[in-house]
């Protein structure tokens, strides 16, 4: 989360805001090339950019912090990012803004936020976790905050964890080895998360302990560019909502296309749960990440989530 803040400010300070000349058909969008990005797959595959007038040019990128530095330094239009990285600009006084939702967290379908442990592991409740090692994707990030909000809510105390850095892929290979004593992974790192012969066990969906349903994913942009571009963001707006009722409707065709742009099996895509998309926006979908990020020191106070929203969010 440093590093995404750190790639920001530097690209405000060495990198002019572009200015408003663009050609009005073209969007330039950065996504995280993994399933919560499905929505452009779907559009583009569906024609819904082009019914709307509107050509675009995707581009695969790593992680919210080049995604960022990309929308200040004006090589991309839009961008996705988890909300955690927008509250955490806001609060440097870096100029965004959240368009819509992305992928949507919901309890009863839960994606992300798994906190796993080996099915031989003891460790079942927060107290369990003093002096245990958990492996995050990234410090101070929402997986992280996550964490440690259900082991403060479930007896125990987040400050007694030792919580590490890790890349996603590795942290398989480090549980079955013994060198960590849980992570915090997802489907879509292990599709057969807990079915039989895996060899994890999920002790708990983290994210539940956020909220039962908010935005873990967000499409966004500079306020500059929403001001130059209002047209231009409406229609973008519209079709990421219509993608997202057309996955609603058509679960199976919506996983095939989404495989078939990440080149993987259809099969593979179909062993893990579907990604829901947000059809709207609300602050009530943003708050209670701003209310983690306060509680747990990630930014300086609390503050309403309106502040972060695009008037033309749905």
């Amino acid at each position: 989360m440093v590093r995404f803040v750190a790639a920001l400010i530097a690209a405000l300070v060495l990198v002019p805001l572009r200015s408003g000349a663009q050609s009005v058909a073209t969007l330039r969008i950065g996504y995280v090339p993994t399933d919560i990005g499905g929505q452009l797959f779907i559009a583009k595959d569906q024609g819904m950019f082009a019914r709307a007038g509107l050509s675009v040019e995707l581009s695969p990128i790593i992680n919210g912090s080049a995604i960022g530095a990309a929308i200040v330094s004006g090589s991309l239009d839009i961008g996705y990012s988890n909300p955690l990285s927008i509250v955490i600009t806001h609060d440097k006084g870096l100029p965004f803004v959240i368009l819509t939702a992305a992928n949507i967290y919901r309890a009863d379908a839960p994606t992300v936020g798994q906190l796993v442990v080996l099915k031989s592991s003891p460790l079942k409740s927060g107290r369990d976790f003093a002096g245990k090692t958990v492996a995050v994707g990234g410090l101070n990030g929402l997986v992280h905050i996550a964490a440690r909000a259900w082991i403060d809510q479930t007896g125990g105390d987040s400050s007694a964890t030792r919580f590490i850095e890790m890349s996603l892929p590795e942290m398989p290979a480090a549980l079955r080895a013994g060198r960590i004593d849980a992570a915090m992974f997802n489907y879509g790192v292990d599709p057969g998360l807990g079915k039989p012969g895996d060899p994890f066990r999920v002790v708990a969906d983290t994210f539940t302990s956020l909220s039962r349903n908010f935005a873990a994913g967000t499409w966004f942009t500079s306020s500059e560019w929403v001001a130059k571009h209002p047209a231009l963001a409406r229609k973008f707006v519209a079709v990421m909502r219509e993608a997202a009722r057309w996955s609603d409707d058509h679960q199976r065709e919506a996983m095939e296309i989404i495989a078939t742009n990440l080149k993987k099996s259809p099969e593979e895509m179909a062993a893990a749960t579907p990604v829901a998309f947000g059809t709207t926006l609300s602050p009530a979908m943003i708050q209670p990440v701003i209310d983690a990020a306060a509680k747990y020191g990630v930014i300086k106070a609390r503050f309403p989530a309106q502040e972060l929203l695009s008037r033309l969010a749905p």
